[in-house]
């Protein structure tokens, strides 16, 4: 019989600490919804979707146009 079990943890952080972990999830999320956006678009005009290491390569790119990247 396989038992599951469930933890839940929860960090003290200082606000400092966890307003960088927030702008780290918002960046998270905007890089992901951008190249979930890519792969819709290129699966519409009936292309292959690019692979892990092509969107990889694109990051660069993406950093240096998006203003609130470092």
């Amino acid at each position: 019989m396989i038992i599951r079990k469930g933890y839940k943890f929860r960090l003290n952080t200082r606000p400092e600490d966890e307003a960088l972990m927030r702008q780290f999830a918002g960046c998270d999320r905007f890089l992901w919804n951008k190249a979930l956006a890519l792969q819709k678009e290129r699966l519409e005009d009936k292309q292959s979707c690019l692979s892990y290491n092509k969107l990889a390569n694109m990051l660069p790119a993406w950093k240096k146009r998006a203003p609130f990247f470092g």
